[in-house]
């Protein structure tokens, strides 16, 4: 069983750097909309940068899975009347 986050947290780990422009740290994060319920999992990239005020990350993110909401959003009742532009007049 492979592990899962919870929503919204993530993990980093440290980096096999092939190259010195690859990421010092990298892992992934599990993030949910809160107005869709949307889903995805993103790739975390980390450099860990020397500047005047010290030591500190840059990070990248990327989309590597995503995932419709498993239930749609409630969608509003149309207006009293409203026929949102269709024809009942049509033969078929």
């Amino acid at each position: 069983m492979s592990f899962e986050h919870k929503e919204n947290s993530g993990s980093l780990f440290t980096a096999q750097k092939k190259s010195e422009k690859q990421p010092d740290k990298s892992g992934d994060c599990k993030l949910i909309c809160p107005e869709c319920g949307h889903t995805w999992i993103s790739r975390i990239a980390g450099w860990i940068k020397e500047g005047n005020k010290g030591t500190w990350m840059s990070l990248k993110f990327s989309v590597a899975i995503s995932k419709a909401p498993s239930e749609p959003p409630d969608q509003p009742d149309p207006p009293p009347g409203s026929d949102y532009g269709f024809d009942d007049d049509l033969p078929f």
